[in-house]
């Protein structure tokens, strides 16, 4: 039984379940040869290919009718629905750490006779123990089956300073994520023999990463499957953190992994509750619910969109989730656009009040075009859903239901452009 806490429940919804896994390899930073763990097999060479970032341009679409807001009563301060049941349709496995068998590559690592550190488990927790003062350990677990999209979301305890995340692998020799840093960095790339190759970074971006505390953090992986290699990285009640893009990498993903990496002494990072959702595709191929969804988005946007996993982050059920990587940082507009549809509208409903839950509905009443505010809009005159516009950790985002459709949608602007971000909101649908 996992025993993940109130904090990850929230983001990804609190599940169980299982999966018939063998023992991947762990491997360590130091180069030129990778050292081999006991029991386990050396990982091959990493990938050659170069990846480049390659976001997709948009123009703007006609909508099928221009939403405005009308103010009326504000927001309930909590979710309309209780979680009753909690969606496990896209599980794939959740693993508290109490099971020493449960697939997680473990053993001493070394090169060349010297100690790079240990992975090995501690009570409750999956230890990594990188004792190489400039070292780095990985270890995964074997997914069931290829998957073209995964999520992954993981409690860390850093017991000193160092950098951690999360993998999406791919036969251990394609590896995709992201990373954080006790002094608040994070980083997205992918790892190779020489350690993790930073695609995009911040450092020093003000992430609360606490040592001997834990930290929730949060990565999405999607494969050249469904059109390129996506990341998206969250921490706990953050949105998205950071996103990359590139047109090279693995077509699927196969494992689940975890690092740890030291900064000049050595370090130890544990982790106590991992959990993992899939799409178990390996084509990349939309369901019916995805297929439907996708004809409520503007058609110019379609393109640069995939079909993510179920739950969405701060969403619980959801019929279909579709995420859209729009533009990169530094463009006019929103960054990202996602749509989730609902069977009810009080499913919908609960989704949205716990996004209110979480970023706040903000004291304002005025115009989204100008800054934070929490009210109905109007499409033709008739009261068609509710629209949070709000700061985020990066950035801000805008979260609106369509009683029409029951979709909530949402957009996410890293350059906090509100102007920008309500111009796309007007033309983002969802369409009918």
């Amino acid at each position: 039984m996992s025993k993940l806490p109130t904090a990850l429940i929230a983001v990804v919804a609190l599940v169980t379940g299982c999966v018939s896994i063998t023992a991947p390899s762990a491997a360590p930073s130091v180069t030129p040869a990778p050292a081999t763990p006991a029991p386990t097999s050396t990982p091959s060479a990493a990938p050659t290919a170069s990846p480049t970032a390659s976001p997709v341009a948009t123009v703007a679409p006609t909508p099928s009718a221009t939403p405005s807001v009308a103010p009326t009563e504000g927001p309930t301060a909590v979710p309309t629905q209780a979680p009753s049941e909690l969606d496990t349709r896209d599980l794939l496995f959740s693993d508290d750490m109490t099971d020493p068998s449960s697939g997680w590559a473990v053993g001493q690592v070394t090169d060349s006779d010297a100690t790079v550190g240990t992975i090995s488990y501690a009570g409750d927790r999956l230890r990594l123990d990188v004792q190489n003062t400039t070292g780095w350990l990985a270890t995964s677990r074997v997914l069931d089956g290829e998957q073209s999209t995964m999520r992954m979301a993981a409690q860390f305890v850093p017991q000193g300073p160092g950098r951690f995340g999360l993998l999406c692998d791919a036969n251990d020799t394609d590896e995709w994520g992201a990373l954080v840093d006790t002094d608040g960095s994070w980083f997205l790339g992918n790892l190779t023999n020489a350690g993790f190759d930073t695609k995009v970074k911040q450092e020093v971006s003000g992430l609360n990463i606490p040592i001997n505390q834990s930290t929730l953090m949060a990565v999405e992986c999607s494969g050249l499957a469904t059109g390129k290699v996506r990341i998206t990285l969250w921490l706990d009640g953050t949105g998205p953190v950071a996103v990359y893009e590139t047109d090279a990498g693995p077509d699927t993903f196969n494992r689940a992994g975890i690092y740890a990496e030291a900064l000049g002494a050595p370090t130890t990072i544990d982790v106590g509750d991992i959990i993992t959702f899939g799409d178990s595709s390996d084509s990349g191929e939309m369901t019916d619910a995805g297929l439907d969804l996708m004809t409520h988005i503007p058609s110019d946007w379609v393109d640069s969109c995939y079909q993510s996993v179920r739950p969405p982050l701060y969403g619980r059920m959801a019929e279909a989730v579709v995420t859209c990587f729009m533009r990169k940082p530094g463009d006019n507009g929103a960054e990202i656009a996602e749509y989730a549809s609902y069977l009810s509208p009080s499913e919908m409903d609960a989704a949205y009040q716990q996004r209110v839950s979480v970023f706040g509905s903000s004291a304002g009443t005025g115009s989204c075009e100008v800054g934070s505010s929490e009210q109905p809009y109007n499409i033709d005159g008739v009261e068609s859903g509710r629209l949070l516009c709000v700061d985020q950790f990066r950035g801000i985002r805008f979260d609106w239901t369509d009683t029409r459709l029951n979709i909530l949608s949402s957009l996410v602007d890293f350059d906090s452009d509100y102007s920008a971000t309500f111009a796309d909101w007007r033309i983002g649908g969802p369409d009918l």
